[in-house]
């Protein structure tokens, strides 16, 4: 990695950084040669995670270790912010896609395990922030990664119409003591203690308000009735196409209560969830799609009902937050599939 020197204070090491497009328009800590050390702790400098889309610059964990630096991460997170990189690069991810696309897409990642206590990821109220230190922390420092490493710059690499908040920092963490179920990375065949993260490419938080549901079923119902709206990309259905479900404590709570499990509300969302290719075909994310075996025939008739992802798995259902009757959906990129990866703390 290239080392400079700056002269002078905190304001021109920003303009420096700024003026090579470096910063993602907010300050940054800089990232010397001491803090990148420290960073790093117990992992080689020369190590890489891989190269990243669409620039196919080297992921060293240097070069991620002194974006972490600037993001604002304290050195025990650096683990969390490498595995996610990690996970990113995995070819069902398609990062390439998402970083190039016109849609307002963005890593959505959410923190599992004890290491999300340990380093103190939002999953309480106001989980995605703001004032929560590691969430906003872990997700700058991805965005930075994105731009720096991935070359992926509004208008240059990055493609966006409009972007999206999401792109400056989207990360979280399930709220497992307000949990009715185990958290979701154990559905993936991780154990309960262990450290993982979930990548799933999809758009900023749509809230779902419900205040009048005393029954899980018919708050499923408003769920699914949001997830089928038209619009969204969900209906292209290319290589993958995971739909994010974050429900609230209290949601969640009053679903449990009804018997449900968190395969009974996948399950049912998939299938309540569904339209009429005519619908689908009129909302304009119709053409060119490369459609499941399972679904030959079936899209070629007006009236069929189709789903808005492929399998009930793909529904991925998250327990955040705190008190109030509000959830969540995260509409999904539509050519991406979510990664459940470990989080190692060394090479």
């Amino acid at each position: 990695m290239t080392t400079y020197t700056v002269e002078g204070d905190l304001d021109d090491v920003y303009g420096f950084v700024e003026a090579r497009g470096w910063a993602d328009g907010l300050p940054v800590v800089p990232p010397t040669a001491e803090r990148v050390a420290t960073m790093l702790s117990s992992f080689s400098p020369g190590g890489s995670a891989g190269v990243v889309p669409p620039g196919y610059r080297e992921a060293t964990n240097e070069v991620l270790a002194a974006n972490a630096v600037m993001a604002g991460c304290a050195p025990p997170m650096f683990p969390v912010v490498r595995a996610a990189v990690e996970a990113m690069l995995q070819p069902r991810f398609n990062l390439a896609g998402v970083q190039a696309t016109t849609h307002p897409v963005s890593p959505f990642l959410v923190v599992h395990g004890l290491v999300a206590d340990r380093v103190g990821v939002g999953s309480g109220p106001g989980a995605l922030g703001p004032g929560v230190g590691a969430s906003s922390s872990i997700g700058r420092a991805l965005r930075l990664i994105l731009m720096n490493v991935g070359a992926a710059r509004p208008g240059s690499g990055d493609q966006a119409t409009h972007g999206s908040p999401a792109k400056f920092a989207y990360c979280m963490a399930e709220n497992v003591e307000a949990s009715p179920w185990p958290e979701f990375h154990t559905t993936k065949g991780f154990a309960p203690g262990d450290d993982a993260v979930t990548v799933l490419a999809g758009e900023a938080p749509h809230n779902v308000h419900d205040h009048q549901s005393s029954t899980g079923v018919r708050f499923a119902n408003i769920v699914a009735d949001v997830m089928r709206a038209q619009g969204h990309v969900s209906w292209i259905m290319s290589r993958g196409n995971d739909f994010g479900v974050v429900l609230g404590p209290e949601h969640a709570g009053m679903l449990a209560r009804d018997g449900w499990s968190r395969h009974d509300v996948q399950m049912y969302l998939y299938h309540r969830s569904c339209r009429p290719v005519r619908d689908v075909m009129w909302g304009g994310n119709w053409t060119g799609r490369d459609w499941p075996a399972w679904m030959e025939g079936l899209a070629e008739d007006p009236e069929s009902l189709v789903p808005p992802v492929r399998h009930p798995d793909e529904v991925c259902v998250f327990v955040t937050g705190g008190p109030g009757k509000h959830s969540f959906l995260v509409p999904a990129f539509g050519n991406s599939s979510a990664v459940t990866w470990p989080v190692a703390d060394r090479d």
